[in-house]
C-alpha cells in the first residue's frame, strides 16, 4: 500500500478525500492482519516458541538468538521481548530496541509498534516522538490496532506530528473497530467533547460503553456522567451510580493519573 502523508491537506474537501482514502486503505489491511505468527516456522523459531510457551525462557532465548542472527524477523521480535521483560536474559532495553529495530526494518508490524513505544517513552533509545510516529504509522497501515491507537494518541497530543483531532479520531476509530479498549475510550471522549468530530452524545455513549464493559475505569466514569445528565442516553441516576461504582472498583481516582492501560 502506498503510504500517505502524516498530515492532512488544509482544504476541507481535500481533507475529507484524504481521510476517506486512508480509512479504506487501512481497513483492507486490518482485515488481512492476523495477530499470530504466520507462515512456516523455521526449526529454531518453532523450538523457541515452544520453550517460551512453557516458560523455559533461557532455552527460548537461545533458540530465538540463533534464528534472529539468521535474519528471521519473528525471532528478532520475540528475542527483543525477552530482553525487554528480562525473561531468560538480563533485562536490557537497549538490546530490546536493537532487535526490535532489526525486525522492524523487515516490515514486521509488531516490532514497529513496540519500537515506536520505546521511542515515545525514551526507553533503550533517546526519546523521539517523530520516530515513534513514523514507526506507528508503518505498523498502523498494516492494520495493527495498538499502533493505530498509538498514532492516534500522538495526533491528539501533537507529539511528533502536528496536532490534529480529526486524524486522531480516524486512527482511534480504526483501532476501536478492532476492539482496542483505550481507542474506544478515546474515540468516545472525542465525540463527547466534539473534538475532531461533530459532537454526538449517542456515539460517545456507544464507544464509551464498549470500553466500559471491558473494564476501562475512565470510560465507566464518563458513561456514568452521560447517564447522570441524560446525554446520548435516557437520564438514569441508578445507571449513573452503577457505572460510577464500577469505575471506583476498577481504580478510578478523580483527577488522578491516567492508568497505564491507556498507553495502548
Amino acid at each position: 500500500m502506498m503510504a500517505v502523508s502524516l498530515n492532512r491537506p488544509q482544504s476541507k474537501v481535500a481533507a475529507r478525500q484524504y481521510t476517506g482514502q486512508l480509512v479504506d486503505q487501512v481497513r483492507r489491511r486490518s482485515h488481512a492482519f492476523v495477530n499470530t505468527d504466520e507462515g512456516a516456522l523455521p526449526e529454531w523459531l518453532s523450538k523457541g516458541l515452544q520453550c517460551k510457551s512453557s516458560k523455559a525462557y533461557e532455552q527460548a532465548a537461545s533458540w530465538f538468538q540463533q534464528a534472529a542472527q539468521a535474519g528471521d524477523m519473528r525471532a528478532q521480535y520475540h528475542l527483543a521481548g525477552l530482553y525487554r521483560n528480562g525473561q531468560g536474559v538480563s533485562q536490557d532495553i537497549a538490546q530490546a530496541a536493537y532487535w526490535y529495530g532489526k525486525s522492524a526494518a523487515q516490515g514486521y508490524a509488531r516490532a514497529q509498534c513496540n519500537l515506536g513505544m520505546l521511542y515515545r517513552q525514551g526507553r533503550g533509545v533517546s526519546k523521539d516522538a517523530v520516530q515513534a510516529a513514523m514507526l506507528f504509522r508503518r505498523a498502523a497501515e498494516q492494520g495493527h490496532a495498538k499502533a493505530q491507537y498509538g498514532l492516534g494518541d500522538l495526533y491528539r497530543e501533537g507529539l511528533g506530528v502536528a496536532q490534529d483531532f480529526g486524524l486522531a479520531a480516524t486512527w482511534f476509530r480504526l483501532a476501536a473497530e478492532q476492539g482496542h479498549v483505550p481507542a474506544q475510550y478515546r474515540l468516545g471522549e472525542l465525540y463527547r467533547q466534539g473534538r475532531g468530530v461533530e459532537q454526538d452524545f449517542a456515539q460517545a455513549a456507544n464507544w464509551l460503553r464498549q470500553a466500559a464493559e471491558q473494564g476501562c475505569n475512565l470510560a465507566q466514569h464518563s458513561l456514568g456522567t452521560l447517564y447522570e445528565h441524560g446525554l446520548g442516553v435516557p437520564q438514569d441516576i441508578v445507571q449513573a451510580v452503577t457505572w460510577f461504582r464500577k469505575a471506583v472498583e476498577h481504580g478510578y481516582v478523580e483527577s488522578g493519573p491516567e492508568p497505564r492501560t491507556l498507553e495502548g
